[in-house]
């Protein structure tokens, strides 16, 4: 193809198709610090937060936080041997039937968040994406993390209270 990124972009900006990644004038906010950090840092927005406040993308929000050297939080992450995916330094825990349990967990659940209540409608409409399938017992704790993937140690989670409970779980758990 051989087309440079400002002329795909350009062909973009003429279909009206929507870009994320790169925002040509982004909001005020973003590039005012001042704004900027005390929403991240003080008020403790996550990127979605702040995103969603600014209609623009988390990535954006994340950029912007690196440009201005605001120091980014891992949340619900941990970092090496803390991390509920860490075994050895593998990712790849995932049974053979990790879609299905995950699509029954959210039936059973009734396409809610079981704390909180949040529908799947408004979890989309909120977020974005799909709600989040929680294991109750952290994946490390297992000696196969294939056998994880059980349907009674999984939940439906919304995104924050995904995030709340993960933060209290120090060693963190999906």
């Amino acid at each position: 193809m051989g087309e440079d990124t400002e002329t795909i972009r350009e062909w973009m900006d003429e279909l009206g198709i929507e870009t994320r990644s790169v925002i040509r004038n982004p909001p005020e906010e973003l590039t005012d610090e001042g704004w900027l950090r005390p929403s991240y840092v003080d008020n403790v927005w996550s990127t979605y937060d702040i995103a969603d406040e600014l209609d623009c993308a988390p990535s954006a929000v994340f950029n912007r936080l690196n440009r201005h050297e605001i120091g980014t939080r891992d949340v619900g992450s941990q970092p090496g041997e803390l991390h509920h995916r860490w075994k050895g330094g593998t990712d790849s825990y995932y049974g053979p039937d990790r879609c299905d349990t995950r699509r029954s967990v959210l039936e059973r659940d009734g396409k809610q968040c079981t704390e909180c209540g949040m529908t799947e409608e408004e979890h989309l409409a909120e977020y974005g994406r799909s709600l989040h399938v929680h294991h109750l017992q952290p994946i490390r704790e297992f000696d196969d993390p294939e056998t994880a993937d059980t349907m009674d140690d999984l939940t439906t989670l919304c995104h924050g209270c995904h995030m709340a409970i993960e933060t209290r779980n120090e060693g963190g758990s999906e």
